[in-house]
């Protein structure tokens, strides 16, 4: 789903006659950077990578390298690069440094220069933060683009657990008691803290 979901925010990006370009910071990158990897091949020259704590390691990179080396042919069709000098980069690639992929976890937006990024994106993550935050936090990477830097987020709103139990509905977490979405949004609570002094 990851690249999926980054295909449809590449053709979108194409539609408006834009690329993976400059800097690019992606929100919530998670275990496995798939989004920064494929982002970087494309045709950016740095990839910030974020989360609200330390999910990836060098092993969860070196299995996203995998999977990009095991699917290199698709993914050089669908975002438009070159898969012989991909695969040149991605064999050589044993820390995420050694393609330009900088993780940060937690973020502090204070410490990205304002002006500075050319792509904020996400895929699967600002549905998960409360919407007082998440209104703060747009504000804040406002400031943090360049003058023709854009953004380009993909939403989930379904029932994430669907994605790996085709038992439950993709509406599931409509049916679920508000005790149950505060627990939610408490355990989702880190990104206030996060960035609250962004």
């Amino acid at each position: 789903s990851t690249i999926d979901d980054l295909t449809q925010l590449y053709q979108m990006m194409q539609a408006q006659g834009r690329c993976f370009h400059g800097t690019v910071l992606e929100i919530g990158s998670g275990w496995f950077p798939l989004a920064g990897i494929i982002a970087r091949l494309a045709g950016a020259d740095r990839v910030i990578l974020t989360d609200i704590s330390p999910n990836m390691d060098d092993e969860t990179f070196r299995a996203a390298v995998r999977l990009v080396i095991e699917r290199l042919d698709d993914l050089a069709d669908r975002f438009s690069f070159e898969p012989r000098t991909a695969r040149m980069l991605l064999e050589r690639a044993v820390r995420p440094v050694d393609l330009e992929l900088h993780y940060k976890a937690p973020l502090n937006l204070a410490d990205v220069p304002d002006g500075s990024v050319d792509l904020v994106m996400s895929r699967a993550c600002f549905e998960h933060i409360p919407v007082a935050e998440l209104k703060g936090l747009i504000v804040a990477l406002t400031t943090k683009l360049s003058r023709c830097g854009i953004m380009a987020h993909s939403i989930d709103n379904s029932d994430h657990l669907a994605q790996v139990d085709p038992t439950i509905s993709r509406l599931n977490f409509l049916t679920w008691t508000e005790a149950k979405h505060r627990l939610v949004w408490k355990i989702a609570g880190g990104w206030r803290e996060s960035y609250a002094s962004s």
